[in-house]
């Protein structure tokens, strides 16, 4: 009896041992957050903005961004000035004029039971009279890191912003890797307001709903309407797949996703212009998520990824999650229900299906009440 009333604090230990946030000092004198479990670690630079520098799978010693390269100019008079490489993820001000590095300072940061979690805030915000505050949070078991990042003006007047997440990433051994982008079919332009200019803007034009399989080095930029509210970058070298996401109702009507390639290419969001009033606050939701073992995704909801691929005498799901979930029902649209079983990072469950057209929606409801459609690729 002794033993058994004893085992749960010693599994809510074991699991607690697993997460760690680490303070370290860079060669150059730059500070250096670690946020870490068993499977992943974040490195975090808050002097550079707060950049995430570093996304490792652990279990494959793997480096999901390039390695960075950083400059530390240091004045005793003079604001330093920190120059990096084009590699992590970042949040910007689509439009504004500041776009170099500014410091955000560390204003909290701790572990409760199996989460770590680091803040950090930054006065004038893309040159504005903004407060931008990031909160970053990770949690045992998972391939998962949690972005809450607020802007409060203090400016006297309403300020129109329009947030812009810049993530490089590098799965494999090209640069130019694909980019998948969940997209809007029927769309032709959409707005692009970036603080002082209102104007309607080109985007690439699909006929239908799908997931726009974006490999087209020829183009600089590549701009699209969103279908679904995540991007992700894969390699054709090997399995793994990194996502971007934000909330279902985050991005907007007149939400971008964008690809850049000049020597790497990028994923990145361009959210709906919000109007922020004097002392008032906006919220984005935004998540970094890395599915070891799928080799694509063609939607992401809850914690799950899901995968499809089509062909002559059956359709095949794979499905991984970003976080440990129980066993429970997948149900289709059409009232068919599929067991799943208990699931975990590092492993795909796999579903034989009656062949279908590749741009038919299949669309169905995960455990937990998450809801995914996955409307076929478009090459």
């Amino acid at each position: 009896m002794k033993i058994l009333l004893t085992l749960p604090a010693l599994l809510l230990s074991v699991c607690a041992a697993q997460v760690e946030i680490q303070q370290r000092t860079l060669e150059n004198m730059l500070e250096e957050r670690v946020l870490e479990n068993a499977l992943v670690s974040c490195s975090i630079l808050p002097e550079a903005s707060g950049l995430l520098a570093r996304f490792d799978y652990r279990p494959a010693k793997r480096q999901l961004f390039a390695p960075i390269q950083v400059s530390v100019f240091r004045d005793d008079l003079l604001p330093s000035r920190i120059k990096t490489s084009a590699c992590g993820a970042r949040e910007l001000l689509w439009g504004a004029e500041q776009f170099h590095n500014l410091p955000m300072e560390v204003t909290d940061c701790g572990k409760d039971g199996a989460m770590v979690w680091l803040e950090m805030e930054q006065p004038f915000f893309g040159g504005k009279l903004l407060t931008a505050r990031k909160r970053v949070t990770l949690e045992a078991d998972t391939t998962i890191l949690n972005n809450r990042f607020t802007l409060t003006s203090s400016a006297p007047q309403e300020e129109i912003v329009t947030l812009w997440c810049n993530l490089i990433g590098h799965l494999g051994e090209t640069q130019l890797e694909p980019v998948l982008m969940p997209v809007k079919g029927g769309i032709r332009t959409v707005i692009d307001r970036g603080g002082w200019n209102v104007k309607h803007k080109a985007v690439t034009s699909f006929e239908r709903d799908g997931v726009y399989l974006e490999v087209d080095s020829g183009s600089v930029d590549v701009f699209t309407a969103p279908g679904r509210p995540w991007i992700a970058l894969f390699s054709h070298d090997s399995p793994g797949v990194l996502v971007m996401r934000t909330t279902p109702d985050a991005l907007g009507q007149d939400a971008q996703f964008y690809s850049y390639k000049r020597g790497v290419r990028t994923m990145e969001m361009i959210f709906s212009p919000v109007t922020i009033q004097p002392g008032k606050s906006h919220v984005w939701e935004i998540a970094y998520i890395y599915f070891p073992s799928l080799k694509g995704v063609q939607d992401v909801a809850g914690c799950y990824g899901i995968d499809r691929r089509d062909g002559e005498t059956e359709t095949v799901l794979e499905i991984e999650v970003c976080a440990p979930v129980p066993a429970g029902k997948l149900k289709l649209a059409s009232g068919e229900e599929h067991s799943l079983p208990a699931l975990r990072p590092g492993y795909v469950h796999t579903f034989h299906l009656p062949p279908l057209k590749p741009d038919k929606p299949l669309v169905g409801i995960l455990p937990g009440g998450f809801e995914f459609q996955l409307n076929g690729l478009i090459k």
